[in-house]
């Protein structure tokens, strides 16, 4: 993404290490950073100084700051000065040291057809007090987390961030994947805080150099996973990982000093419990961030591993260890000497409260190259030969593709890792095959073969994806649809009207793609991600429905029949997601019937009926939830609803109370209503920074662009 140096680089993990990467495009967290930028005057030791300019501004303000400390009443009268608006400090202490707990919202996605993955997305606080400390303890950070030799992936040194989106990718050229950043390559965009040791993902550790040695070294190997790894963490141990057990209780002591300075390890230990409900036991699934946390614990008990071999007596000669986030790597020339390292293993992890998933312990004899390796060296030849970049097009027709691309793809131990692999590679060959042919052809019917034939591809790859789902599969098919439609321009020296015939056949074949998956996924369980991801591509390739046809009938049915509960704040919230995603792709358009107008906002309140009653969440123990959050400040700037619509569906418990705690205390109920309208007027004027969820289609190819070194694997 872009990124350049200004007042709130020192805050740039807000933009890579905050939220999961499997969230829809909407829901970007460059937002948050784009809003201090606008707002702040600086960020320094004493925290974050901000100017507001309105009262949306100051809601979100709320939403950040801690009632003890803050007085927002006093901005009131000259909030809309945007130079004689006076400052806000957001204290640095309440960032990290003492931050107020607050609840994520937890989300499900599909891992295959059988697997779910439930991840977190953070409240505003949270994501801001982890940026500001990777801005103060970013030196600490990386000194831990290179404390041990066996990691696949850790961070090693702060990325630039001096980084553009219209940047050359400067890569091997024999290794030309747009990634997270790591030693040996170095990328034009800005894609993570740190830039990360060997492997960035696993997948790239397998067809590595380093694998083969292994191969040639070693007879013998086990690998480990270890069971449900996030959900186990003590958060406690982080700080023992950089200390010790007896210096992480000596705040429990009275001394006033002590408690005055934090070092990393109960700092960040704090911040992780502030950010899940205040729980020391499990931490957030998804940011980056959390992955760093983890790391650095893992770091410690590879050394306590390594240590409690050597009481064993076994040489380091005889053995090596290597971990990738939670997944073990054993090898040895003796399988005796595996099952020792594997004991070793096991005992330090279940004294640190880990278990090993006996169901994945998986042993292996040289050569290591597993079933989906040996496929995906296959479909590597067998692409190379159905997509040449020059030449005449190869005699394969549609049936011939979808029986060779499925016979190369289904079958092994793991489908859903065979599918995604095999996925990515067919994507970036396609892509490229059609990059090199279209600025080379002349005629209208040699590009009409050539979309044909290419259109057989991507025709496979998504029944390939419906076959076998995944929300990783999702966003390489919407990557490759979207390739489709500007196909046409890719042919620049076709006459504009074989162009526009061109696009009408890549709109038609787009439009059928997006309609079957809709329908397909609306009929499925825990595919509301997925769902989001289509009608993303559908609202930014101007693909429309009538509401009354099977696929949007469908998806209206699926949004109706899924609840968030007002009792349970832990429960799955996909849901509301797939709502505003719906929201957008139904309101935009022009001819949206009123009926549809009126199920779709009806269904807007009844959200907000259960996540901002005054029972969601404990309002004096949790301050906000992350799901809270985004639902009001996602409402309040949807330019598709009208101000009373928006006032219809967020003047609810839990936003009156907000509103009267922070700035009307006392006040009676209608100066409440009328504070909030004002609120809601001023968060869709012109220049407000407020932009919480995409409600437009402008920022679609350059988030999916971004997204795209998050999914090669």
């Amino acid at each position: 993404m872009e990124l350049k140096n200004s007042k709130t680089s020192p805050l740039r993990a807000l933009l890579t290490e905050c939220l999961p990467y499997e969230l829809p495009l909407e829901v970007s967290s460059k937002w948050l950073y784009d809003w201090i930028d606008a707002r702040s005057s600086r960020v320094d030791s004493k925290g974050i100084h901000f100017r507001p300019r309105d009262t949306s501004d100051l809601l979100v303000l709320a939403l950040l700051s801690s009632k003890n400390s803050t007085d927002l009443t006093t901005l009131l009268p000259t909030h809309a000065s945007k130079n004689s608006s006076p400052r806000v400090v957001v204290d640095s202490p309440l960032l990290f040291k003492v931050p107020d707990w607050r609840a994520p919202a937890s989300f499900i996605v599909r891992r295959d057809r059988l697997r779910t993955r439930e991840l977190d997305i953070l409240a505003l606080s949270s994501q801001v007090s982890i940026a500001y400390l990777y801005y103060t303890r970013k030196d600490a950070l990386l000194y831990y987390a290179n404390a041990d030799s066996s990691s696949l992936r850790h961070p090693l040194k702060v990325n630039s961030y001096g980084k553009n989106l219209n940047s050359q990718f400067i890569v091997p050229r024999t290794d030309p994947i747009i990634s997270v950043e790591t030693a040996g390559r170095t990328l034009g965009t800005y894609n993570s805080y740190f830039v990360y040791a060997d492997h960035a993902f696993v997948g790239q550790f397998y067809d590595s150099s380093k694998w083969q040695a292994l191969e040639a070294h070693w007879r013998f190997m086990r690998r480990l996973d270890v069971t449900n790894c996030f959900r186990s963490i003590y958060t406690h141990s982080f700080a023992w990982s950089t200390g010790t057990d007896s210096l992480s209780k000596l705040h429990l002591r009275k001394s006033r000093s002590y408690n005055d300075y934090l070092d990393l390890g109960r700092t960040f230990d704090k911040v992780m419990q502030s950010c899940n409900w205040g729980e020391t036991h499990g931490i957030c699934i998804g940011p980056e961030a959390s992955r760093v946390f983890a790391e650095i614990i893992f770091q410690s008990l590879d050394q306590k591993i390594k240590s409690r071999l050597r009481e064993y007596g076994l040489k380091q000669s005889s053995f090596e260890i290597l971990r990738y986030v939670d997944d073990y790597f054993l090898f040895a020339s003796d399988m005796s000497d595996i099952d020792t390292v594997s004991h070793a293993v096991s005992e330090v992890l279940t004294e640190h409260r880990f278990a090993i998933n006996e169901t994945k312990t998986r042993d292996y004899v040289t050569p290591f190259t597993t079933e989906i390796s040996a496929r995906k060296a296959r479909l590597k030849l067998f692409l190379k030969s159905s997509l040449p970049f020059e030449g005449s097009l190869p005699d394969y027709d549609s049936r011939d593709i979808g029986i060779e691309l499925k016979s190369l793809l289904i079958g092994s131990e793991n489908d859903a890792a065979t599918i995604g692999t095999s996925l990515s590679h067919i994507e970036r060959r396609l892509r490229k095959f059609i990059g090199k042919r279209t600025v080379r052809i002349e005629s209208y019917d040699e590009a009409l073969e050539l979309q044909n034939y290419s259109w057989d591809f991507a025709h496979s790859m998504l029944n390939q994806y419906l076959s076998h789902p995944s929300v990783s599969s999702a966003m390489k098919i919407v990557r490759i649809l979207r390739i489709f439609s500007f196909f046409s321009s890719y042919c620049s020296r076709l006459t504009e009207r074989e162009q526009n015939l061109l696009k009408i056949r890549a709109n038609e074949n787009l439009r059928f793609s997006i309609q079957k998956s809709i329908h397909r996924l609306s009929e499925s369980a825990n595919s509301e991600i997925e769902l989001c991801h289509f009608l993303s591509l559908a609202t930014a390739s101007s693909v429309k429905y009538s509401s009354s046809s099977r696929s949007a009938a469908s998806l209206i049915t699926k949004l109706e029949s899924t609840s968030i509960s007002r009792n349970n704040a832990k429960s799955n919230q996909a849901p509301l997601l797939l709502h505003l995603s719906a929201m957008k792709f139904f309101l935009q358009l022009d001819g949206s019937d009123e009926e549809t107008r009126t199920r779709i906002i009806n269904r807007s309140i009844q959200i907000a009926e259960s996540i901002l009653s005054d029972s969601y969440i404990p309002y004096n123990v949790i301050k906000s939830h992350a799901s809270q959050e985004l639902y009001i400040l996602a409402i309040a700037t949807c330019p598709f609803l009208d101000v009373e619509e928006r006032l219809r569906i967020l003047n609810q418990p839990w936003l009156r109370q907000l509103i009267s705690d922070w700035f009307l205390p006392g006040a009676k109920p209608a100066a409440v209503t009328r504070f909030l309208r004002r609120l809601l007027i001023d968060a869709v004027t012109e220049g407000t920074a407020i932009q919480p969820y995409s409600w437009t289609g402008d920022d679609f190819d350059s988030s999916l662009y971004e997204k795209e070194a998050q999914f090669i694997y």
